[in-house]
């Protein structure tokens, strides 16, 4: 994509689920990259995969996120890692993901 991101109506969108109703906020995990290991204790090696696409093509960024990765995944997790290619030696080193 190039240009402007846009802001939008989430409302504004046609909906094909209708039994979708979303998470409640009470169950809603924020999380930030800067602190890699500010999430609840019962998510510890609690998934069995994890989607991961950092905010920012930067190193700091990816090696922050790779630790929360390996803090949310069990041993033998699948990883699946969305990046810019300048990212992907640095995920292939930290998680052992490769394309």
């Amino acid at each position: 994509m190039h240009g402007l991101s846009a802001t939008v109506d989430p409302r504004a969108f046609g909906w094909t689920d209708a039994g979708w109703r979303g998470v409640p906020i009470e169950r809603a995990v924020f999380y930030d990259y800067r602190q890699p290991l500010s999430l609840p204790a019962h998510l510890k090696n609690a998934f069995d995969l994890v989607v991961v696409d950092p905010p920012f093509l930067a190193d700091e960024c990816v090696v922050k996120v790779a630790q929360t990765v390996r803090w949310l995944s069990k041993p033998d997790a699948k990883i699946i890692a969305c990046s810019g290619a300048i990212m992907e030696d640095l995920f292939g080193r930290l998680l052992g993901v490769k394309r």
